[in-house]
């Protein structure tokens, strides 16, 4: 998938379309209630196929929707803890030097004497070069009172960056101040101004957000959740370019943030997720499947502790390794199954796992394809050894526009639950990106933006009618490669692959791209959209993602921010769901 704003990968990924008629615009609808049921497709049985020999298996039921998360970052909308510290910058700074940290990254001590300051909540303060002339996160934030509470010795204190807004101290008491934030405010520093102690320092320091203290995730997060059966952990677990192989590098639930340190380079590694006792924690809070995309340099030691942990839970460091009556951290639900994909997207070159995967030597793999199938099979062997088959989808990802990598890794005789391939649309089936057309009509630029968006509209809704088509070769093979196994084909990332990416630099352009993403058209194609993949013949398609940042020209979120109720994208694929039988 395309990595939420870093790199605009879906490209390879393309999808191929063609011709259709102008559509009628529908208003969206307010979210409703949580959907609450699975749809079953198939029976998995003893057989054997042209592709492969099919292990004896229960019933595979394939959800009706499934989502992807923002990453976990202080730069990031979706603002999914209830503690913001807990998206905040790994770093902290200080005029004085250096700042000493302990394990979990709280400072023991002030350089010189001078404050130590990171950054919760901002947008313009993103790691230099890392950025596209970013949009604002202005105005995202949500107003109200912001409670800032902490143990140890000391003085700790927030401060308001940017933005016409205020964040003003509204109470003082032991250890916990009141903020009250108003207007629009670009971000929010957390200073630790004193340190009394040099064995009880400030630390456990929390920034509730308004109407949030005492919850693990924010309410309107996990409630949004709700409507999805499953949700894909692939971005917070640091999936594209991780360079975590050990068990032991993995972050873990008592670290002061689990905001990542992202690789914007294939050739830079990039460190550890979110903690899985978390993904764990919200897949359960929400009553969804957990998706788990294993780092693809892991050992079988990391994937056998990682399935104990999801299993069994957790004392906050190791997994255990049997059911505990009262465990530190609770495993998965009973009722809740684990989703199990070797990395992300392997078949990108513009991810580490691509490269790094070409150039090993595996027995009795001759290609690309199938050593994904065998690194593949051998995440789903270290699961299956702690999860009863009922518990466990064994998934073996492919690409869209190119069915040969799902044919040849079966070929081989693998043998998962589910395949998955993008529902992306953006191109027509020649592989001509709408944004091409856009650039070359010069509609970015039109004198009437109303008929440029409609024209933009109609070509986007011709191409799609074709797009899940018998028409659509690959579309066809992948589709006959799950019917021929008897298992569902589902989408792993969904929904519109339209971006300015490579012309950031035209702020037209850009902002031609944001209107087309705000425009109610647009959720009336993520609506249309959904429902083609399914008469096509796919299952379980896709929102990447649920609520994330939109920045210059790059719109993944189906929602720009958490709190955001006018978001035509999110509100359609509620609607979807909730108007199947």
């Amino acid at each position: 998938m395309k990595k939420p704003f870093f790199l605009s990968a879906k490209t390879l990924a393309a999808a191929l379309l063609l011709a259709a008629p102008h559509f009628a615009l529908a208003q969206p609808s307010e979210p409703k209630q949580p959907y609450t049921g699975d749809l079953s497709y198939s029976t998995r049985t003893s057989s054997t196929t042209s592709v492969q020999t099919m292990a004896a298996r229960a019933v595979v039921t394939a959800p009706r929707v499934q989502t992807n998360l923002e990453s976990v970052t202080y730069w990031g909308t979706s603002f999914p803890f209830a503690d913001l510290m807990k998206q905040a910058d790994t770093r902290w700074t200080s005029s004085g030097g250096t700042v000493p940290l302990n394990a979990n990254g709280w400072p023991t001590a002030l350089p010189n004497g001078q404050r130590a300051t990171t950054i919760v909540v901002a947008d313009a303060w993103r790691p230099a070069g890392k950025q596209y002339n970013p949009t604002t996160v202005v105005g995202v934030m949500q107003a109200g009172d912001y409670r800032l509470d902490w143990t140890g010795q000391g003085d700790v204190s927030l401060e308001k960056r940017g933005g016409t807004g205020s964040v003003t101290l509204k109470s003082t008491g032991t250890r916990t101040k009141t903020y009250t934030l108003s207007g629009s405010v670009e971000g929010i520093f957390c200073h630790v101004n004193s340190i009394n102690s040099t064995t009880d320092y400030p630390r456990g320091i929390k920034v509730w957000q308004p109407g949030q203290v005492g919850n693990l995730f924010h309410s309107t997060f996990a409630s949004d959740l709700i409507n999805f059966p499953v949700v894909r952990f692939m971005d917070w677990g640091n999936t594209n370019n991780s360079g975590i192989t050990n068990f032991s590098q993995r972050r873990l639930p008592s670290q002061r943030t689990q905001g990542l340190n992202q690789s914007f380079d294939r050739f830079v590694a990039a460190g550890p997720g979110v903690a899985y006792e978390y993904m764990v924690q919200l897949a359960n809070q929400s009553n969804a499947d957990l998706w788990i995309c294993i780092p693809h340099l892991a050992t079988q030691d990391f994937r056998d502790k990682l399935a104990k942990l999801i299993r069994y839970g957790s004392d906050g460091v190791n997994p255990y390794s049997s059911a505990q009556t009262n465990p530190v951290w609770a495993p998965l639900k009973a009722e809740r199954r684990v989703w199990v994909e070797y990395s992300n997207e392997v078949w990108n070159p513009q991810f580490a796992a691509h490269h790094w995967l070409n150039s090993q030597s595996i027995a009795g793999t001759t290609n690309l394809a199938e050593k994904i199938g065998s690194k593949a099979r051998n995440c789903w062997t270290s699961f299956a050894t702690h999860f009863p088959d009922s518990r466990l989808v064994r998934v073996l990802s492919g690409q869209f526009a190119n069915a040969w990598f799902l044919e040849a890794a079966l070929a081989t005789g693998y043998d998962p639950d589910i395949l998955a391939v993008q529902s992306y649309f953006y191109q027509d089936m020649s592989g001509n990106k709408i944004e091409d057309y856009i650039w070359n009509n010069n509609l970015h630029n039109a004198s009437d933006r109303g008929v440029a968006l409609t024209q933009t509209f109609d070509q986007l809704s011709r191409r799609l009618d074709t797009y899940y088509s018998t028409s659509n070769d690959n579309w066809k093979r992948n589709v006959a490669a799950a019917n021929n196994l008897g298992i569902p084909l589902v989408a792993y990332e969904g929904g519109p692959h339209i971006d300015a990416a490579g012309r950031q630099g035209t702020a037209s352009f850009v902002t031609f791209i944001h209107d087309l993403h705000r425009d109610n058209r647009m959720g009336d194609l993520v609506h249309k959209n959904m429902q083609k993949w399914m008469d096509g013949g796919g299952k379980t398609p896709s929102v990447f993602s649920n609520s994330a940042r939109w920045h210059n020209g790059e719109c993944w979120g189906h929602k720009e921010f958490l709190t955001q109720t006018n978001a035509s994208k999110y509100n359609r694929a509620i609607d979807w769901i909730f108007a199947r039988p």
